[in-house]
């Protein structure tokens, strides 16, 4: 008698689940730059002129390209440490790349916008609640993934297993302390490190062009 094989809810293998979203990232952050529309000249214009006009749209495309393009670094670390998945797991990440999918048209709205004063909060505000939107379904992600240590590789389930214990021990509060007394030295460094990174300088030159985020 043939006995029937069922596949055990935990897959070992989430090949499938990176190529498809690696592909969901490149067609995205390939988007941006089709929301970037050739210019027409008229009469009496210059092309200079007609592609100086469009920088809000350049703008949009380097911050969100940028932005997506962090989110598939942090994608990719994150399932360095996820080696098996489930379908709840897939269901997740399905949410995720349509979160990250949406991106382009907030971007496109933002660029838009941006000029016009009456319009240009609700724009950001678009753009901003989008990337909440993704920054959940991350979160989401990996908390589905390490509670319990449910579908985490074993290296990852030791190094979590020596954070608990320097929090028990009260190893973590004495490094802090000692930290802030020496004037915070580590915490300066990796400041100094980030705000180098091309996606700060990008955000903040873009966070200069935008008067309502401005100090009184």
């Amino acid at each position: 008698m043939t006995s029937i094989r069922h596949e055990p809810e935990e897959h070992a293998n989430t090949a499938r689940l990176e190529s498809f979203s690696d592909g969901v990232f490149a067609i995205a952050i390939t988007l941006l730059v089709l929301e970037i529309g050739v210019p027409h000249v008229g009469e009496g214009q210059s092309l200079g002129e007609a592609l100086r006009h469009l920088w809000p749209s350049y703008c949009g495309f380097a911050v969100s390209f940028l932005t997506i393009g962090v989110m598939w670094i942090n994608h990719h670390a994150m399932f360095k440490d996820i080696d098996r998945q489930d379908h709840t797991l897939l269901v997740l990440n399905l949410v995720l790349m349509m979160s990250i999918s949406f991106l382009p048209f907030p971007t496109a709205v933002v660029a838009a916008y941006m000029r016009d004063s009456s319009h240009q909060l609700t724009a950001a505000l678009t753009w901003g609640f989008t990337l909440i939107v993704i920054s959940v379904a991350f979160q989401a992600l990996w908390l589905y993934a390490s509670i319990d240590r449910r579908l985490i590789d074993d290296h990852v389930k030791d190094t979590m297993r020596e954070i608990v214990k320097e929090i028990q021990t009260g190893t973590f509060a004495t490094q802090w302390l000692l930290e802030n007394q020496a004037g915070r030295p580590s915490y300066t460094a990796i400041k100094r490190r980030e705000s180098e990174l091309q996606i700060e300088k990008v955000g903040a030159e873009l966070r200069s062009m935008m008067p309502w985020l401005k100090k009184d």
